[in-house]
Formats: structure tokens, C-alpha cells, sequence
């Protein structure tokens, strides 16, 4: 965020196995991490907003093998 490059250590949790849509093998992944702005130099509006921002990602993976890239 604002041109600021940081490593972060994400809470990640399985959320299941099992046929998704047309019966195909899905996995299911959820995740997050509260972030302070403050360390991204995003400080306007201090007492206005918080600083904490919750940052949250959902992810549902399909489980069929991928094609090889030569093929």
C-alpha cells in the first residue's frame, strides 16, 4: 500500500472438501490478517477513522489436476 513493501504472516483455515458445482472436487480457504495502516503510511484522519484494517480473503480451489503447460 502506498508504495510500501512489508511481509505478512497470514491466519489461513480449511473450510472443507467436496464436489463443487458439476460434481468436481473443490477445496475451500478462508485467509486474514488485521493490518495497521499506520505502518503503510497511511495516517490522514487520525481519531476520524481507525487504524486497524481487517484484511480478509476467500478462496475456492478446484482440485483437477492442472494441464501441463507443453500440452
Amino acid at each position: 500500500m502506498k508504495s510500501v513493501a512489508k511481509e505478512i504472516m497470514l491466519k489461513v483455515t480449511s473450510l472443507g472438501f467436496g464436489p463443487g458445482m458439476k460434481g468436481v472436487a473443490i477445496s475451500g480457504w478462508e485467509a486474514s490478517v488485521t493490518l495497521d495502516r499506520r505502518d503503510f503510511g497511511i495516517a490522514a484522519d487520525q481519531g476520524m477513522i481507525g487504524n486497524s484494517v481487517d484484511v480478509v480473503i476467500h478462496v475456492e480451489a478446484d482440485l483437477r489436476k492442472a494441464a501441463s503447460a507443453t500440452q
